[in-house]
């Protein structure tokens, strides 16, 4: 849902299921994201669909968020090279996996000992002694909330992106995160779908979204705070590592990151493994 902006399709074959997305009129390009199923056989499927793509929408097929044991098989033949972030210059298209994902324990997270986690439980402390500070599961309320908090973001992330000067890469669209406000409202049972929403001093703040994805592991589809109060971000993410925890949740990928600054934030909630992505074009068949 977060990568279909304009339009997706999804192939399935009894064998394996693979999405493809477009998410503007303008951009060149097309992506089609790893497989569900039989991945012996989808280095020949994809073959087949990336020429297929290529003819029918005149877009170049990208293949995205691509692990290195997947990228090393596709990189042996000749239709298909690796592609840097600087490649992609349309704001929907930019790569969030330019630094590797991060996957941490949430029971280690959750618990804030030891040295390693220091800076943060002054961050954490700093914010309980002079704020009051809740986390709460979503609502349809909360749903209003959370589209409210990606607006006062996004005028934010604006602002500091002007005064630093940069352009490329980062422009946000707001739908890659409002797309999940709705869903989760209805859906949040702390068993699959997790969704918290922070309050500080009574107003909504940040958010995070999560959910299952293996007996003892989850994904962070989404997690966003206001500028403002110090040690928001630490204890909403915090906050949630507790409730997965809860539910049997062992392991949490926090994702990748755009920029560094983001990588050194989720790095710090003591990573027990680090996952690189790639983009691979496919240049046709000779």
């Amino acid at each position: 849902m977060q990568e279909s902006r304009l339009a997706a399709v999804k192939y399935c074959d009894g064998d394996v299921l693979i999405t493809l997305v477009a998410k503007d009129f303008d951009s060149p390009f097309v992506f089609i994201l790893p497989p569900l199923g039989d991945r012996s056989v989808f280095v020949e499927r994809l073959h087949c669909l990336s020429e297929e793509v290529r003819c029918s929408t005149a877009k170049r097929p990208i293949l995205r968020k691509v692990n290195d044991e997947l990228a090393n098989d596709l990189l042996l033949s000749d239709c298909f090279c690796e592609v840097p972030p600087s490649s992609f210059t349309h704001a929907r298209d930019y790569p969030e996996d330019v630094y590797p994902q991060v996957i941490v324990a949430t029971g280690d997270g959750a618990a804030m000992l030891g040295g390693h986690f220091q800076r943060t439980r002054n961050h954490l402390n700093y914010l309980r002694r002079h704020h009051s500070v809740v986390a709460n599961d979503i609502t349809p309320t909360g749903a209003a909330d959370v589209v409210d908090v990606v607006r006062q973001w996004t005028a934010q992330h604006a602002m500091r992106m002007m005064q630093q000067d940069i352009t490329v890469g980062t422009s946000v669209d707001a739908t890659a995160y409002t797309v999940f406000s709705d869903s989760f409202a209805t859906r949040v049972d702390n068993l699959n779908y997790f969704g918290r929403v922070l309050y500080v001093d009574g107003h909504a703040t940040g958010f995070a979204f999560a959910g299952r994805t293996g007996p003892e592991s989850a994904a962070l589809y989404s997690s966003l705070c206001l500028l403002g109060a110090r040690g928001c971000s630490e204890f909403l993410i915090m906050d949630l590592m507790r409730e997965l925890r809860m539910s049997g949740i062992a392991f949490l990928n926090l994702g990748g990151s755009e920029t560094e600054g983001l990588f050194n934030f989720k790095s710090k909630f003591g990573s027990v493994a680090r996952r690189r992505s790639r983009e691979l074009e496919y240049l046709g068949t000779s």
